[in-house]
């Protein structure tokens, strides 16, 4: 695992843990290294997608790490058990609202918005997603 792919998994624990200040500094890091910022969404989708995986099968109850590790695509399942302990503290729903922003990210920088700006705006839009406790404001805020 390249050191560039290490920060942006770092990146995508940031932002799940609501660190909006660390999760920038990685992201102005990320740039200022020039990892291409493609590659940065797609470690956090990967990474967002894997522990929505892990989330949903936990709550309907799955407990075989190789069940949730095969439907998260996860090649190792003793890491079941560290990905669980991440994600337990989240609702399943802030998993879920995510994705529909890191698409977005993805989107506009296919479309040729500048990357750093795009990154900064949409990870502060994450780390609000996963800071918050209560997700009805999210929802009327437009976060769907």
């Amino acid at each position: 695992m390249t050191s560039t792919t290490q920060n942006s998994l770092q990146l995508a624990e940031a932002i799940l843990n609501g660190n909006t200040v660390k999760a920038l500094a990685l992201v102005a890091d990320l740039i200022n290294k020039n990892e291409p910022p493609l590659r940065i969404v797609a470690t956090l989708i990967g990474q967002f997608r894997t522990w929505l995986w892990v989330k949903l099968m936990v709550s309907e109850q799955e407990r075989d790490p190789k069940a949730i590790a095969t439907a998260a695509e996860v090649s190792n399942p003793k890491r079941i058990y560290f990905l669980t302990k991440e994600v337990q503290p989240f609702s399943l729903n802030q998993l879920i609202l995510s994705l529909p922003v890191l698409l977005e990210l993805e989107v506009s920088l296919k479309r040729g918005a500048d990357a750093l700006l795009t990154l900064q705006t949409k990870v502060i839009e994450l780390c609000e997603i996963c800071k918050a406790k209560d997700h009805s404001h999210l929802i009327k805020s437009g976060y769907r």
